[in-house]
């Protein structure tokens, strides 16, 4: 194939997949509104007491200490029967 012919057919793959890109909000029929207009529509914060980002980080680490603390306990307990009841060599 000529290479004057591989850059026509390159172009017009081209033209053709920007085409399509330009046309998907034809197609999904996207733009046409949200049906919601004029109504009073309120996103609301399902997290009463979280803000921002910080406030979210800390709340996570409050329920993941909460529940950390038995099982550090239970460890701790579970290391010092092992140690008191291990048997050496002699």
């Amino acid at each position: 194939m000529k290479l004057k012919t591989k850059y026509q057919i390159r172009r017009l793959y081209l033209f053709l997949f920007m085409q399509f890109i330009f046309l998907i909000p034809f197609f999904v029929q996207a733009g046409d509104g949200s049906g919601l207009e004029g109504k009073n529509v309120k996103l609301e914060n399902p997290l009463k007491n979280v803000s921002s980002i910080e406030a979210l980080l800390v709340a996570i680490l409050n329920i993941v200490e909460i529940l950390m603390i038995p099982v550090i306990i239970f460890f701790i307990i579970w290391a010092g029967f092992k140690y008191v009841t291990a048997q050496g060599n002699s």
